[in-house]
C-alpha cells in the first residue's frame, strides 16, 4: 500500500469516527430527552421553550410538535419555503417535547 494511500485511509477512518461518536452523542441526548418528557423532568423550561416554539415558522404541531425539517426560514428576509435557499436556515425535525426538555439543547435559530 502506497503510503499517500494509507494516509487516505487513516484520514477517512478518522472522519468516520468522529461521525460515529456524534452520532452517539446525539442518540444519547435524544434518549435523555425523552426520559426526562415521559418522567416530567424539566418540565417549566420545556415549558417556556415550548410557547416560543409555537410562534416558530418552523414549528409544525404534530407528533407533540416538531421543528419541520421541510420547511426552511430565513430570519433577515422573513421568507419560509419549502427547499434550502441562501441563508436560510432549515429544521431540525426534532420532537420539540424531547428537545426542550435538554437544559444544553439549542434551537436552530437561536430562539432559546
Amino acid at each position: 500500500m502506497a503510503r499517500q494511500e494509507f494516509e487516505t485511509k487513516v484520514e477517512n477512518y478518522g472522519v468516520q469516527r468522529n461521525r460515529i461518536l456524534m452520532f452517539g452523542i446525539n442518540v444519547g441526548q435524544v434518549i435523555k430527552g425523552h426520559i426526562n418528557e415521559i418522567t416530567k423532568q424539566e418540565q417549566e423550561l420545556s415549558e417556556q421553550r415550548m410557547k416560543i416554539c409555537r410562534q416558530c415558522p418552523l414549528f409544525t404541531d404534530s407528533m407533540g410538535g416538531i421543528c419541520d425539517s421541510k420547511k426552511c426560514y430565513n430570519t433577515e428576509t422573513n421568507e419560509l419555503s419549502t427547499y434550502p435557499k441562501q441563508g436560510s436556515i432549515c429544521g431540525c425535525h426534532c420532537r420539540l417535547q424531547a428537545k426542550t426538555t435538554l437544559k444544553n439543547a439549542k434551537c436552530v435559530l437561536n430562539k432559546w
